[in-house]
């Protein structure tokens, strides 16, 4: 999966509306701190006579002069989408104006389409008379934000993604290819068990069962792609956060069987700082969740966090830093021969331990049993043996790895308690091993003793 990525640009959208002409989004991109080029994007629909002798151009309110006009080509009935940019000045109002070379005069009125004949006018607003709308060239305006896609293999649970809007809450249409081609969209409701998640696909009547995604909250989403190979661009457009943190809090539901999970998201348009330590991701196939070795989150993205109790909140702060792995950690990664792999971590320190949560049950899971629950992160201070139980659904060959980061180790032992092998990490921190499906999972121990020669 390809990493998200953020691309800020300045959005203006429904600039004007007018008869037979339908401007689909004006798009102004930052060059500097007072100049911008503007890509007007504007789609033109052939109702009884061909548009090929109109020109569009957008003239500077400041002395008058046209910036840039583009000319369609077009036959009657038929759709054109074009586009053209332009530098212009911070703040300065630029009006587009209409031109017909075949009468060589200024479009000032036409002759509103059958509205009929156009389905998807529908709410439209068509007026005989063309008003040309000042366009505010200005920085402060509405941006627009893209996060790619990769497409889901046919037949195959992969590439799912978790997103969220940087916009605050915002339509599902306005998503631009949000819906398109096949897709899956489900948002993550705890109290609503055994069926926590919600698919927007599966509405009665075939409406969807939600409209927006709503402000902070994650959200799960897969898309099938046109077939091209390319990656589906979401485009979300409308004002980012400003300030500098945001707190987000967190439901709590004690009955439900996945009492204290939450799927929230970045509410900022750019990387942001997260105040815990431990917290789920999208592994890079997008096929299971996986423990964070991070702890900020990138824009657009969704992450799984777990309540403890009622009135936990979380905090987003724009920017990377904060202090993270502070103690140092064991990265343990599990990976089978078709590359499916999972991690679990022992970190030293101060942070937040994290119980084990998979998406999908079939998954390879490696994960720590403590006090009558599993765990993908926990903190081992004043510990020096942990028991590291595996579990899997098919007979296969596996390989076990050990990472260390920020923390030395005079002694650092995996023990395979049924093969009875004990491994040397800090000579080979490799661990190859068959194993069949009905094996027990508490197959190993790891006994290890911090190196405090600098302290």
């Amino acid at each position: 999966m390809n990493k998200i990525l953020s691309l800020l640009l300045i959005c203006l959208s429904n600039i004007m509306m007018f008869a037979q002409q339908l401007p689909t989004h004006w798009t102004a991109v930052h060059v500097d701190g007072n100049s911008m080029t503007m890509t007007a994007e504007l789609q033109f629909d052939g109702a009884t006579q061909s548009n090929a002798n109109l020109e569009i151009g957008m003239f500077s309110s400041v002395d008058g002069n046209c910036r840039a006009t583009r000319r369609p080509t077009i036959t009657p009935f038929g759709t054109c989408i074009y586009a053209f940019t332009f530098h212009g000045i911070n703040g300065e109002t630029y009006i587009p104006r209409i031109w017909n070379h075949a009468t060589d005069s200024e479009v000032t009125s036409m002759t509103p389409p059958n509205l009929s004949d156009y389905p998807y006018h529908a709410g439209d607003i068509f007026g005989n008379a063309i008003t040309p709308i000042p366009i505010n060239f200005s920085s402060t305006m509405g941006g627009t934000y893209v996060l790619s896609i990769t497409p889901y293999t046919s037949g195959e649970n992969d590439h799912f993604h978790l997103i969220a809007s940087p916009v605050g809450t915002i339509n599902v249409d306005a998503v631009y290819n949000l819906n398109s081609n096949t897709f899956d969209l489900y948002y993550f409701d705890q109290s609503n068990d055994p069926m926590e998640w919600i698919n927007y696909n599966i509405g009665a009547n075939q409406n969807p069962t939600f409209t927006t995604l709503v402000q902070n909250r994650g959200y799960l989403y897969a898309n099938s792609g046109n077939g091209d190979g390319n990656d589906v661009v979401l485009t979300f457009t409308g004002t980012a956060l400003t300030e500098a943190s945001k707190t987000i809090d967190l439901d709590y539901d004690p009955e439900a069987r996945l009492a204290g999970w939450n799927l929230i998201g970045n509410p900022f348009a750019v990387q942001a700082n997260i105040d815990r330590t431990s917290f789920y991701t999208m592994n890079s196939l997008g096929t299971e969740l996986e423990a964070a070795s991070r702890n900020y989150v990138e824009p657009m993205e969704g992450i799984f966090v777990k309540a403890t109790g009622e009135g936990e909140s979380v905090t987003f702060t724009q920017g990377i830093g904060g202090n993270f792995n502070n103690g140092g950690s064991i990265k343990l990664c599990v990976s089978d021969s078709d590359g499916m792999s999972d991690v679990a971590y022992i970190r030293f320190g101060q942070g937040n331990s994290l119980m084990k949560l998979m998406l999908n049950p079939q998954h390879i899971q490696i994960y720590f049993p403590m006090n009558d629950a599993n765990y993908a992160v926990v903190y081992a201070n004043n510990m020096n043996e942990m028991p590291i139980n595996f579990k899997t659904e098919k007979n296969d060959s596996y390989t076990l790895s050990f990472t260390t980061e920020n923390v030395k180790f005079s002694y650092l032992h995996l023990i395979d308690n049924k093969n009875d092998n004990d491994i040397n990490l800090l000579t080979n921190p490799t661990y190859s091993f068959d194993t069949q499906a009905t094996d027990y999972t508490n197959r190993f121990k790891l006994v290890f003793t911090l190196d405090n020669a600098d302290d």
